[in-house]
């Protein structure tokens, strides 16, 4: 069964080489965020923000969600 996986901060340097990875595997539905680092396929997201939280969870309902953003 396929996971929908959110990899928060994938335009950082760990988070954009662990989404790659996990998109080359095309094992799982992956979804990524950035805040200032705009990168095509991610999705805007500033987690001091409740509604950009409750809209990203809206809208991509991650079975697993990993934290590689800053502070």
């Amino acid at each position: 069964m396929r996971k929908r996986i959110l990899v928060v901060g994938a335009s950082g340097f760990i988070g954009k080489n662990l989404f790659k990875h996990l998109k080359k595997q095309n094992l799982h539905d992956i979804f990524g965020t950035y805040f200032r680092n705009k990168h095509d396929g991610l999705i805007k997201f500033d987690y001091n923000d409740d509604k950009s939280i409750n809209d990203l969870l809206s809208s991509t309902e991650p079975d697993i969600i990993i934290w590689c953003s800053g502070i």
